[in-house]
This record gives structure tokens, sequence and C-alpha cells, in this order.
């Protein structure tokens, strides 16, 4: 257990995610052995599932805690469907001084932490990118190719400039989650389009840094579906804005 305050929170949405949840909380587990200095919690959010994911999430987390780790907790919570819902609920249970909102494949490395700390400060939000020139893909497959491009379209409507606002790695500074976190309302994948509208809307500062990204097969994405759902929730964020949802 953790008894010093929390220096990094890490967020894992987990839908469906029985097959992969053993894989994301081992390999936490060895990032937080050879990450000392930093007090690491980990939430896994499972949200609707129709398979063992929670289950399998205690199961994992309790096998982990039969040899603690004294700079990790581990917690396992559910919220409403949706990876939106995931996230926010994530970010309100969280303690960190800093916040990864990850994926449970974990295609971006953990070690990448140490280049998007370097950005903190001035940035308040470091997100990763897989369309930089120094950055490196590999395994994407042309289905995924084609969603990447469809939602990077679709969101430079909203946060024009940026390349990439759908890399499941993001990490917030404590503040940029007080502040952003009561304002989010999408539950879908265009969650991450509305973080980063938010975040500009209230003049913080955001980074944008190049990752190595690892394809796995496993993906849930599913290109038309969510496509159409993304632009829904594109126009839900500007009514939002138009209403004033986003004035703090």
């Amino acid at each position: 257990m953790i008894k010093n305050p929390v220096t990094l929170s890490i967020i894992f949405p987990a839908y469906n995610e029985e097959q992969r949840i053993y894989t994301a909380l081992t390999k936490t587990a060895q990032f937080a052995v050879r990450n000392n200095p930093h007090n690491i919690e980990v939430i896994v959010v499972e949200n609707g599932s129709t398979d063992r994911t929670y289950a399998r999430a205690m199961d994992v987390a309790l096998g982990i805690s039969v040899k603690p780790i004294h700079n990790l907790a581990i917690r396992i919570e559910q919220s409403r469907p949706g990876k939106g819902s995931a996230l926010k609920y994530g970010m309100y249970l969280s303690k960190g001084k800093n916040v990864l909102l990850t994926d449970v494949d974990l295609s971006t490395p953990l070690m990448t932490l140490d280049r998007m700390y370097s950005y903190i400060p001035p940035a308040d939000v470091v997100i990763g990118s897989r369309n930089l020139p120094a950055s490196a893909v590999i395994g994407r497959s042309k289905q995924r190719e084609v969603t990447g491009k469809t939602f990077s379209i679709l969101a430079s409507l909203l946060v024009p400039g940026i390349k990439d606002t759908q890399c499941g790695f993001k990490l917030l500074t404590r503040k940029a989650v007080e502040t952003i976190g009561p304002l989010l309302t999408i539950d879908g994948f265009a969650f991450d389009v509305e973080l980063l509208y938010i975040a500009r809307r209230l003049g913080l500062d955001v980074a944008e840094v190049p990752v190595t990204w690892i394809h796995d097969p496993l993906s849930t994405v599913r290109v038309i579906p969510d496509s159409l759902k993304m632009a829904r929730d594109l126009i839900r964020i500007k009514l939002n804005h138009a209403t004033g949802s986003y004035k703090t």
C-alpha cells in the first residue's frame, strides 16, 4: 500500500478486456518496480463489459498484492458504459500529482512517460501522437488507419492543429484534471476531443508528443459505427459550447 502522496495515477478504461487485463496490470506492476521514486495508483474502470473483465481484474490485482509493491496500489472500479464514462470516473477518483489516461493494450509503452514528463511544465496536458514526423507506428491495420484518418478529419473541426486526438496515451496535471474533469460530458470516443477542446477553452497549455505505437489486433474499434457516433458527439460539443456548458 502507498503511504506517501500519490505522484502518478494510471487510469485504464476496460470494456471486454478479460483477455488483456492480466498483461496490462503485470506490465504496470513491473513499471512501478522500476520507478521507485514514483508512488503509483492504478485505477481500472470496467464500463459495461459482457465478459469477465471485472472479475479477472480483481483476480489479477489480488495476485499482485500477494507480494506487495510498496509504491503501487491497484483498485478496480465500475462505471456506466462508454470509454468516456470510465475515464471521467477514474479522473474523479484519482489522487495523483499527474494522471495518465491510457488503454489496456498499452500500445504506447509506459516508458514513454519519461518523455511526457519533460513537457510539464509549461504543459498542463501532454498527448501522445502517432501522426508526427518522429512517431513510430508498428503493425497498424488498414482498418485502424482508415479509422484514425476519419477521426482526425472530424476532430480537426474542433481542435485544429492537433494531429492525433485519439491516441490512448494522455498525461494531465492535477490542475488539468480538476478544471477539465467536472466539465466533461461525452461518454464515447469523442471524449478525447472534448477534453482537448475544453483544455484550449480554459487556456491550458497542450503539448503533442511523438510516440511509438504498436498495433494490437484485439482492438475493439469499429470504423463506421464509431465514426458516426463521433460525428454526433462533435455536434454535441459545439452545442455545449453554445449553451455555456464549458464555463468555469
